[in-house]
């Protein structure tokens, strides 16, 4: 298919495909000039770009999730979060206690599922991070896994963290 094709297809204009190569999110066509031509493969990845970006993902996460996503990968992960994007449409037109209801349930089934997940990309979506408050507009969030894994770091980076927020003078700051 080509650029216009793949844009009609996916509801994303032309030039922000074309950003989308530039910042490394989508690969580049396959062939130059007038025979350049997208599979499958970049449709499906300009779908969930498209997905993600609907959930608030900053471009930078999505493009991490992304380089680490196969091929094979790509079509379920797609249909995964499609899936829960229609479930949050559903829920959302329900009364208020509903949505609130349904939106607990469903965080307690993603937590219960995040052991059992087996693939990394799939663990990704469902992350739970703790957020460490570093200093005035400064925050640290941290997995669950990386806070296990990397506890001495985390303490010397909050440590450097409340020694920085000391000004000159010995005082600290407010």
């Amino acid at each position: 298919m080509n650029l216009q094709d793949l844009s009609d297809l996916g509801g994303i204009s032309v030039r922000t495909i074309r950003f989308y190569i530039t910042e490394r999110l989508l690969p580049g066509p396959q062939g130059r000039g007038t025979s350049t031509s997208y599979t499958k493969e970049h449709l499906d990845r300009l779908l969930l770009i498209r997905e993600l970006s609907i959930q608030r993902l900053p471009l930078s996460e999505i493009r991490e999730r992304l380089e680490q996503v196969s091929s094979a990968e790509l079509s379920t992960m797609l249909a995964e979060v499609e899936g829960r994007t229609r479930n949050e449409e559903a829920t959302k037109s329900a009364s208020p206690k509903e949505y609130l209801s349904s939106m607990l349930e469903r965080a307690r089934g993603l937590r219960s599922n995040q052991d059992d997940s087996s693939s990394p990309s799939d663990r990704n979506l469902h992350d739970t991070w703790r957020r460490f408050k570093l200093g005035p507009g400064i925050e640290l969030h941290v997995t669950p896994d990386a806070e296990r894994a990397q506890e001495d770091l985390i303490e010397g980076i909050r440590d450097l963290a409340k020694r920085g927020v000391k000004n000159r003078n010995g005082r600290n700051a407010r």
